[in-house]
């Protein structure tokens, strides 16, 4: 018995492995759209399914009311599920999912179920659902299905029944394991449970899917929530009095209207974590309760949730019985919102019966909410507004506002505030810098005025630009000890606004917070850095810590950028020093007094007995200036000093400095040039606040350390730093005595220093940094400040040591026309140029030219004058980007004759008009004399090369002098002819780069717009150049027919070429390309070539080519240049011949070496090399330059592809009846609208690596003619290929007879159109009018690169499959139908059926014939052995008849291909004979006699008897051993033909050898073991014994008159009984 177990297992397996389940039941038509769905949860509430975050529909079907629609939407990442369960914690659930697969982005229906005991999801093996759709876009998966509603399956639910439903939106992917798709672990992901039991079948109410978390045992029935407008009684809102759907935080109160059981709350909050009321019987909210609404940092989702505090430790945790009633929750715009009711009392031991007394906090935290243990609760918090309220209030009751705080809470205040004043009222004790400036738009203001409502309180207004806080304190004396401040302080935690009240205390002027807050706030704002607020405080408060403020006081106004400190809870304001503004002068009665404050600017003067004049007056003119441009107005000015006499007191110098730099400007003066024991009179800007400080420094005699006097005797009277510019205006006594200032009526060098270094903060002082080299300079000779009335000469940088004598006259005017010009791009305008060069006659003085110069450079432009095309010995007029300060210098230099070396002159000859760096762009304006003079100047009224020099290497700074960094071939270049700077006034002509070297060529013009190129290679084929992917024309020059013009265009990062050689390999190739500077982005037009022997490539020293145009934008490079067809340069080809031309795209960058541009190593880029050889200065057909891989020997002549929205005839499409464009597969080929004779084919399918059409005259695809479009693994671009099976080999056609027209991949999906002729006369390619089977396949496995090509990969049963019937591509129309599961599901049938028939019951009937005769003597081992045989007799029949039906439909309808398949062949012919000797042997069995009964005699045992039962024994074993061996072999043809496993995967063949050959050898060893020798029971025994039989029955027989070998029928029939 043990045997027939191990068999029957054995068939079990084969049969589950063979044998897929199909659903018993067929789909349904699915919903249409905008079908109504019955039992619906969306949210948010009411929402379109279209535009809702999760939505879940169930219906009844219109077609098949025993089945039910679903439709799913969710935000989600992973997938989204319904579930169906008996128990709320959904074990044993049903569940339905729409899953992203994660290897493929596809959306896979899909029918599993939980394990009972831990939750873990399986995939159903029967899968019961119906797909409509499925999508996943914009983090959304949707999807509608359908599921009958009682399907039988044991895992599925009885939908007509009362469950839970779990709704899920999941972010974790799906998982694979096994080659299934199984739902990821998800956990408190919203959706969540439904509240009470639904049944899907019957039920229309909408399901209460809560938000998370989930609450696991309340029972509350909710009230609907309050009207959009509805009014609430008990409300907190800051700004006072705002909307709730514009406030910081707005909290409200009311009563439910539709059951007053139940209050309605709306919370508004500024915050990123959560916003909750809690209510307490104590302000410090132990045993609070606490309702929350909470971003769940998971999915940013607002959770409202029921929380307590737990009363020792503060901390929150959620109730475990959630009894609130959400109505909407949002976070929008850092704001968190929501509206909720909760019942008055719930009777929850957690919940406070909220109609009694509690205090109220209201808190907004930006701290994320946490999860632990898979709940929401909230994180801690602190000092985070608003706060806790005065007194309790009782929510179910109460209607006044509630009074929150802002932080600092106030203890114990009892002051009732007036009313705060009206806009735009007028202040009577003003401070305001600058002086008269509007609140709105001061840097500094404080304003103080009597109020209007009641006069024993004072209206403030205090605006600051500071980070920390702004203050005004009173106090006794200027030290401020013992001070009453009041205070606006960025709250640091939130950025919030406090208005305080502090005091200093007397000995330590430590700021501490007032117990009574006496302030009353009106409004409070921090934006753009600059704090403002307006409040109140009474005259007199009577507080100890106040003063009162009707009486004299210093005032000191402080606007701080240090944040405020909090210190146990309490805020209060930081140390601050030397910070705009400062002290006032004089005492002041804030009560009374209404003159303006004299608050000094920064830093305080801590000796000085200085009594400062007034100020010079608007428009003062000053006497000793300095003005950078010469001329200029300070307001204009670069850089501007100016000195002059006060006109209020003599003693007093005025200065004005105005400076570009970011850290300070200054004025020293000193004996010496190198300015040691320098007194330096300085504005800077203060680094950590941005004001400026005037500042009186000196120099320290030994190392020239700035260090601020301690007697600040400067007399400020304005400073800004606007725009990058710093302006100041202040006074300064002649002789102040003090010992580190200089008498100034003497005789000094001054320096005038503009320095982009920050000042140093160092022990609270600001002194200025180090400076180096930096714009303007030291005078010249010395002068007297206090008598000198001539200008300063303070040159620009470099400084210019000897004597310029030049008088500079006016500028151009803007707008003025230059007649000398290069404008890049031609015709440009100067304002938007690349480039731009203009000349002009000065209007002024004609022997003078004006000169504007614009670049896109980092470093430098420049125009050089020389004799020769080199530029040695050039005047070079330059406008330099110093460096150090970002500022543009304009100079006058000059070339060494020898090493081109560039040199500053030391006589400037130029007059700087204007000079600019923005935007990536050099420009300045500036005039130079025709003849200066000057033996390093040329003489402008002569004929020069010139060259206009664009570079981004900085100018090099060196011993004080900025000199002009090397450069090498970049835009633009040199000048092909001579011109005269003072007369000419046509255009210069000066190429693109790069500047060749020594050539001679002389360019012709530029083919025009639109012009037509007779060697044309265009992709996609037929396209104009400015749309095409890739384009190169070559065609004879208008001007000169010894040169060609070029156009080239290729969608790439780094360069394009084209190369021409002798051979396919490139070697000695020459190339010319246009490549985008990396360091630039500028395209260079390069004549290059390669190396013979390692194709490395290097740019030509002589550069033959004439640049006309060359772009890059969008990814598309373009150019367009000439090259003369034989240039006589030994690296260049003589083009009028033929040669292997090869067109690269490549996005690896160009390399920079020594200065030079080379092109990068390319591989496997579109496009590639000609196939034959051409001659560019002849030939006109165009050049067949395929896509990679390329192909060697196609002549194909492409029609035009068909136009959008042709429409084919013959066409599969998956779904049926979709659109191209949306289709998942798609299929269509009809005949080319320009040429009959080619057919156009369109596809489509969902796939990573290729897809394609194969035709061939068997099901089974070999020798197979195969279209492909496949995505290139190098390069990512779609392949259109002509490849053919070989066997099942697919093979790359050395003639690609394919006309691309499109081919891209998008979204996972891969689409093409192109053509081929019908008959290309191939003999690799199909002729298409003929019938074939058609086999469309989409398969992920990407194409491989075999020996440069590219290849197909095996694929196995993918979508589609193959077409049932032949078609006639070439005439056929209609829809191709896919073949059907039947051959497969037939094909495993015929296999079980024969591995049942002979391992299973023709091997267990020799197992009862071979030794079961002594067990069962009786004779039924004989009826057992026949019933077996028999029943393997009509199995096995059932089992041809199914196989021959099977194959129906193949070319020899019944028969599988057996045509070069020795494995088919062996299966078939074993499988007939052992099939014929199955059908004899039960004919043979009708000659043997039941056991006991008479035997035949004579001849009939030597025929038909003993020996005809043992040879039919023998034959029995031969035929089982054939048959058994048969099926391996149809195992392992099965995997082949029908599942295509990979070559040498049998996964049911070995299993199959393996049982067979357990079972074969435990036979054997029985039948050993039986008739072992001398056993009575053994075969040779009995063998033995029948032998004796036989003498004795054919004795008898001849005893009876019967002759040998004569047998009656009738004595048969007789002698058998």
């Amino acid at each position: 018995m043990g045997q027939v177990s191990t068999t029957a297992i054995a068939s079990l397996i084969f049969a589950h492995l063979c044998l897929c389940d199909e659903s018993p039941r067929g789909c349904p038509a699915g919903p249409s759209s905008g079908d109504q769905y019955r039992l619906v949860t969306a949210i948010p509430a009411g929402c379109d399914p279209s535009n809702c975050d999760y939505y879940l529909g169930i219906r009844t079907n219109d077609e098949d009311p025993e089945f039910l629609d679903f439709m799913m939407v969710g935000k989600a990442q992973g997938w989204i599920a319904i579930g169906f369960s008996l128990k709320q914690e959904m074990p044993d659930a049903d569940v339905l999912a729409c899953a992203v697969n994660p290897d493929t982005s596809q959306v896979v229906v899909m029918d599993t179920y939980n394990v009972p005991d831990d939750h873990n999801n399986i995939p159903d093996t029967i899968q019961n659902v119906c797909p409509h759709s499925a999508n996943f876009t914009g983090g959304r998966i949707s999807c509608v299905f359908s599921r009958a509603i009682n399907t039988g399956d044991p895992q599925d639910k009885d939908l007509n029944g009362d469950y839970y439903e779990q709704f899920a939106a999941v972010d974790n992917p799906a998982v694979i394991s096994g080659g299934s798709v199984s739902l990821s672990k998800h956990k408190h992901q919203t959706p969540s449970i439904s509240k009470e039991m639904v049944n899907p079948a019957k039920d229309s109410t909408p399901l209460d899917i809560a938000l998370l978390p989930s609450s696991s045992s309340s029972s509350v029935g909710c009230p609907s929530g309050p009207s959009s407008g509805a009014q609430y009684r008990l409300v907190t809102a800051i700004p006072a009095g705002c909307d709730p759907s514009n406030c910081d935080y707005y909290l409200g109160i009311r009563t439910n209207d539709e059951d007053p059981e139940f209050l309605d709350f709306m919370m508004v909050g500024k915050a990123q974590g959560w916003i909750a009321i809690g209510f307490s019987l104590k302000q410090e909210m132990p045993d609070a309760d606490v309702l929350a609404c909470a971003v769940n940092p998971d999915t940013s989702q607002v959770v409202v949730m029921d929380t307590y505090n737990v009363p020792d430790d503060h901390n929150n945790i959620p109730d475990t019985i959630q009894n609130v009633c959400p109505h909407s929750a949002n976070f929008t715009g850092g704001r968190i919102s929501c509206v909720f009711s909760r019942a008055i009392n719930t009777g929850d031991p957690q919940d406070k019966d909220l109609n009694g007394d509690y205090y109220e906090q209201f808190a907004a935290v930006d701290n994320p909410a946490v999860i632990s243990g898979g709940s929401v609760s909230l994180s801690k918090h602190k000092h985070q507004t608003p706060s806790i309220s005065k007194e309790m209030v009782n929510p179910a009751k109460d209607s006044t506002p509630l009074d929150i705080a802002l932080l600092p809470s106030s203890s114990s205040s009892s002051v009732s505030c007036p009313s705060g004043p009206s806009s735009g009222a007028q202040y009577r004790l003003v401070t305001a810098i600058p002086a008269g400036c509007d609140p709105s738009n001061c840097d500094y203001y404080l304003g103080i005025r009597t109020n209007d409502e009641d006069p024993e309180f004072l209206d403030f207004m205090m605006v600051g630009k500071a980070q920390g806080w702004i203050a005004i304190g009173f106090s006794l004396k200027q030290e401020m000890p013992d001070a009453d401040v009041l205070a606006c302080a960025v709250y640091p935690d939130t950025s919030q606004v406090v208005v305080m009240d502090t005091y200093n205390v007397p000995d330590d002027h430590n700021n501490i917070p007032d117990t009574i807050q006496n302030v009353c706030p009106h409004s409070a704002n921090f934006t753009g850095g600059r704090i403002s607020c307006v409040f109140s405080r009474a005259i007199n408060t009577e507080d100890p810590q106040d003063k009162d403020l009707n009486g004299d006081y210093y005032e000191q106004f402080a606007a701080v950028d240090n944040p405020a400190v909090i210190s146990g809870g309490s805020v209060s304001l930081s140390e601050h020093t030397h910070q705009t503004p400062s002290i006032s002068k004089e005492m002041v009665n804030p009560a009374k007094d209404s003159t303006p404050l004299d608050i000094a600017l920064l830093p305080s003067s801590s000796s000085s007995s200085v009594s400062c004049p007034s100020g010079p007056s608007p428009g003062a003119q000053y006497r000793l200036v300095t003005a950078i441009p010469a001329g200029c107005d300070p307001s204009n000015c670069d850089y501007y000093l100016g000195i002059r006499t006060n006109d209020e007191d003599p003693e007093f110098l005025d200065f004005m400095m105005v400076g570009k730099a970011q850290g300070w400007i200054a004025i020293g003066f000193s004996l010496k040039q190198e300015m040691p024991d320098a007194d330096v009179l300085a504005c800077a800007v203060n680094p950590d606040t941005s004001q400026v400080v005037v500042m009186d420094t000196y120099n320290v005699p030994d190392d020239h350390n700035n260090i601020p006097d301690t007697i600040q005797n400067v007399c400020p009277h304005s400073a800004n730093f606007t725009g990058g510019r710093i302006s100041c205006v202040f006074s300064r006594a002649i002789n102040t005595g003090d010992p580190q200032d200089k008498d100034l009526n003497g005789d000094y060098y001054e320096q005038f220093a503009a320095v982009d270094n920050p000042a140093v903060i160092s022990g609270g002082s600001v002194s200025l940094s180090k400076h180096k080299h930096q714009t303007p300079s030291i005078s010249k000779e010395m002068v007297n400040p206090a008598k000198d009335s001539t200008p300063l000469d303070i040159a620009l940088l470099p400084s210019s040591s000897s004597s310029s004598s030049v008088s500079c006259p006016s500028g151009p005017s803007s707008g003025a026309q230059y007649r000398l010009v290069t404008a890049i791009p031609a015709g440009c305008d100067p304002s938007n140029c690349d480039y731009y060069l203009g000349i002009r006659t000065n209007d002024e003085d004609p022997e003078f030219l004006d000169f504007m110069m614009v670049g896109k450079a980092q470093g430098w432009i420049a125009i050089g004058f020389s004799l020769k095309q080199e530029m040695p010995d050039a005047d070079v007029l330059a406008c330099a980007v110093n460096s150090d300060t970002s500022q543009v210098v304009v100079m006058d230099t000059y070339n060494v004759p020898d090493d081109h070396n560039n040199i500053p002159d030391t006589i400037q000859n130029v007059c700087p008009h204007s000079a600019n760096f923005t935007g990536g762009r050099i420009s300045c304006v500036f005039s130079r004399a025709i003849n200066t003079g000057d033996p390093q100047d040329k003489d402008l009224n002569g004929d020069y090369y010139e060259q206009f020099a664009a570079v981004d290497k900085p100018a090099v700074i060196s011993g004080g002098s900025v000199s002009l960094s090397k450069h090498k071939h970049q835009t633009p270049s040199i000048s092909k002819e001579m011109v005269n700077p003072a007369k000419d006034s046509t255009p210069l002509d000066i190429a693109l780069l790069p500047s060749s070297s020594s050539s001679s060529v002389s360019c012709p013009s530029g083919p025009s717009p639109g012009a037509q190129y007779r060697l044309v290679t265009a992709i996609p084929a037929g396209c104009d150049p400015s749309n095409c992917d890739y384009y190169l024309g070559i065609r004879t020059n208008d001007e000169d027919p010894e040169f060609l013009d070029f156009m080239m265009v290729g969608k790439a990062q780094g360069w394009i070429a084209i190369g021409f050689s002798l051979k396919k390999e490139m070697p000695d190739a020459d190339v010319l390309a246009c490549a985008v500077n990396p360091d630039t982005s500028q395209v260079v037009v390069m004549d290059t070539y390669n190396v013979p022997d390692d194709h490395n490539n290097i740019p030509d020293t002589i550069q033959n080519v004439c640049p006309h145009s060359a772009n890059f934008t969008g990814g598309r490079i373009s150019c367009v240049f000439s090259r003369a067809i034989n240039t006589g340069d030994p690296q260049d080809k003589d083009l009028n011949g033929d040669y292997y031309e090869q067109f690269a795209a490549v996005d690896n960058p160009a390399v920079i070496s020594g200065g030079s541009v080379s092109l990068s190593k390319h591989k496997h880029q579109t496009p590639s090399i000609s196939k034959e050889m051409v001659n560019p200065a002849k030939d006109s057909t165009p050049l067949d330059i395929a896509l990679l891989p390329s192909s060697s020997s196609s002549s194909v002549s492409c029609p035009s592809g068909p136009s959008s929205g042709a429409q084919y005839r013959l066409v599969t499409a998956i779904p049926a009846g979709c659109d191209p464009s949306n289709c998942d597969y798609y299929l269509g080929i009809r005949t080319n609208d320009e040429d009959s004779e080619f057919l156009d084919f369109m596809m489509v399918g969902k796939a990573q690596g290729w897809i394609a059409i194969g035709f061939s005259l068997k099901q089974e695809m070999p020798d197979a003619d195969v279209l492909a479009c496949a995505v290139n693994p190098d390069t990512s671009q779609v392949v259109v290929m002509d490849t053919y099976n070989s066997g099942y080999n697919n093979i790359r056609d050395p003639m690609q007879s394919l006309c691309s027209h499109s081919a891209g991949t998008s979204n996972g999906i891969i689409s093409c159109v192109f053509s081929r002729a019908i008959n290309t006369g191939d003999p690799q390619d199909k002729d298409l009018n003929g019938d074939y089977y058609e086999q469309f396949a989409a398969v992920d496995n990407l194409a491989a690169i075999v020996s440069g090509n590219v290849t197909l990969t095996y694929h196995g049963s993918q979508t589609p499959l193959i077409s049932k019937s032949t078609v006639n591509p070439a005439t056929t129309n209609g829809s191709v139908s896919s073949s059907s599961p039947l051959r497969v599901i037939l094909t495993r049938v015929h296999g079980i059926l024969m591995v049942v028939a002979w391992p299973v019951l023709a091997v267990t009937g020799i197992f009862f014939a071979a030794w079961m005769k002594p067990v069962l003597r009786n004779g039924w081992w004989f009826q057992i052995h026949r019933s077996l045989m028999m029943s393997s007799v009509f199995v096995s029949s059932a089992a041809l008849v199914l196989v021959f039906v099977a194959n129906k439909d193949n070319p020899t309808p019944g028969l599988i291909e057996l045509c070069n398949r020795p494995k088919a062949i062996a299966h078939f012919g074993i499988g007939c004979t052992v099939m014929v000797l199955q059908i004899i042997n039960p004919m043979v069995a009708l000659c043997r006699c039941a056991p006991g009964t008479l035997r035949l005699q004579g001849e009939v045992w030597k025929r038909g008897g003993l020996e005809g039962v043992k040879r039919g024994g023998v034959e029995g074993v031969k035929r089982e051993g054939l048959e058994v061996g048969n099926t391996g072999i149809g195992a392992s043809l099965f995997e082949d033909t029908i599942s295509k496993a990979p070559a040498g995967n049998h996964t049911i063949l070995w299993p199959l050898i393996a049982v067979v050959t357990f079972v074969t050898t435990l036979l054997i060893v029985l039948i050993i073991a039986v008739n072992r020798p001398g056993s009575a029971n053994s075969i040779f025994h009995l063998l033995a014994k029948d032998k004796e039989e036989e003498k004795v029955l054919i004795g008898e027989e001849e005893t009876v008159g019967y002759k040998p070998g004569i047998v009656k029928k009738t004595t048969l029939i007789e002698a058998c009984g």
